[in-house]
């Protein structure tokens, strides 16, 4: 997704997890829609004023996609999951999937969504990948086959309409900030330390190179 194509921008404050207690983190989310209905894109950002990379090199945290196909609607491009394990536990994928889901039930409710098969995972307990999706009205019929009873399956057939999505209360852990009122904030504070900068600059030549008339004081 090109990011100077994205419609809507908007920001986050990230409650960091339980065992975290008081680490939050700034979450910047890019939503890029379709004109006919028939795609949504989202990237979603850490921005971490420490990290000197700039933002065209940033690497999202969370890539998501829903799309209108020839037999239904498909709401995954593949699986859904937070490579990076410090940000995971944070509702930050829940926050993302929600967005695909809306835009499903909005735009194709009477579309069949596209069945989401999930595989024996190698580093997430299958219980919890199961509750996540049951969050979203979605139900799996598992095999028997597989090492773990919700290893290896295959969403049930539902409608788009069907879809549940997750209200502010669910997602308590993200909360939006204001993008254009964050920004005035930051230019302020950026003007009043670099106008304590100029002062101390001041102070430090009167100190350094006092002004006196020929002799000294």
């Amino acid at each position: 997704m090109k990011r100077d194509q994205l419609v809507q921008w908007t920001l986050h404050e990230v409650r960091g997890r339980r065992d975290r207690a008081g680490e939050k983190h700034t979450m910047l989310v890019g939503v890029r829609d379709l004109a006919d209905g028939s795609r949504r894109e989202l990237e979603a950002f850490i921005l971490d004023p420490r990290d000197p990379t700039p933002f065209a090199e940033l690497s999202p945290i969370c890539e998501m996609a829903g799309s209108r196909t020839n037999i239904g609607v498909r709401i995954t491009n593949g699986y859904v999951l937070i490579e990076d394990k410090q940000y995971r536990g944070m509702q930050i994928g829940a926050y993302c999937f929600n967005l695909i889901v809306q835009w499903a039930k909005d735009h194709h409710a009477d579309r069949i969504v596209e069945p989401i098969e999930v595989s024996e995972p190698a580093d997430m307990d299958p219980a919890h990948r199961n509750a996540f999706y049951k969050g979203f009205g979605i139900k799996f019929k598992y095999s028997q086959e597989a090492k773990h009873p919700m290893g290896v399956g295959e969403s049930l057939r539902m409608r788009a309409g069907e879809l549940r999505t997750r209200s502010t209360e669910d997602l308590s852990g993200i909360r939006s900030i204001n993008l254009v009122s964050h920004l005035v904030e930051g230019l302020r504070c950026q003007a009043s330390s670099q106008l304590m900068a100029d002062r101390h600059a001041a102070d430090y030549k009167e100190l350094a190179f006092p002004q006196h008339d020929g002799h000294f004081r």
